[in-house]
């Protein structure tokens, strides 16, 4: 089942021609991320962020579709690029550091659980704000200027950020924890 997936979600990009306008090559970002998220543990976890990904990028390519109608095109598609690349971060350091945190042996698992809760939390919400990104671009959901579109942009960008900012912060703690605690015991 796993390889399946794995077949179709990399199918389902190759299907998908190069854009002129991106610079940012997100099919390669997703396929790398993706084999971050072969190594989780839990299959799960691993079909959950590969549909993340999937929406991710049928995101991209309907914000690509959207903006090259409009005059607004290059600055908006900035801002989504960047939020991209925040999303798809966001879904690395997911699988990255619940793999890490699971093979830690000196913090407790009720630790261990706490802080993956957390990192989903976390990555909710940053999938949230990739949905508000989705709505601001719907041509019929909001009538605004570029300027506030653009603004509103900008504001989910840093609230992701701020999102994947507290995903380090918390992984860098149980690490620093776990370390500790392993010196604790060498003694």
């Amino acid at each position: 089942m796993k390889s399946f997936l794995t077949i179709f979600f990399l199918f389902s990009l190759g299907q998908v021609g190069h854009s002129q306008m991106a610079t940012y090559d997100v099919r390669s970002d997703i396929n790398q991320t993706n084999q971050y998220l072969l190594t989780l543990k839990n299959f799960g976890e691993a079909t959950q962020q590969t549909k993340v990904l999937k929406d991710t990028y049928d995101f991209y390519k309907k914000a690509q579709e959207t903006l090259s109608k409009v005059n607004r095109a290059i600055n908006d598609f900035y801002a989504v690029q960047n939020i991209i690349k925040s999303q798809v971060e966001a879904v690395r350091l997911y699988g990255n550091y619940s793999s890490q945190a699971r093979g830690f042996k000196y913090v407790s698992q009720s630790r261990i659980s706490s802080f993956t809760t957390v990192l989903n939390g976390l990555s909710t919400s940053i999938n949230q704000l990739l949905k508000q990104a989705q709505l601001i671009l719907r041509d019929d959901y909001f009538k605004m200027t570029d300027a506030e579109r653009l603004k509103f942009l900008s504001e989910i960008d840093t609230q992701m950020s701020e999102k994947k900012t507290l995903m380090k912060i918390k992984f860098r703690e149980l690490k620093a924890e776990e370390d500790e605690r392993a010196i604790y015991k060498s003694l």
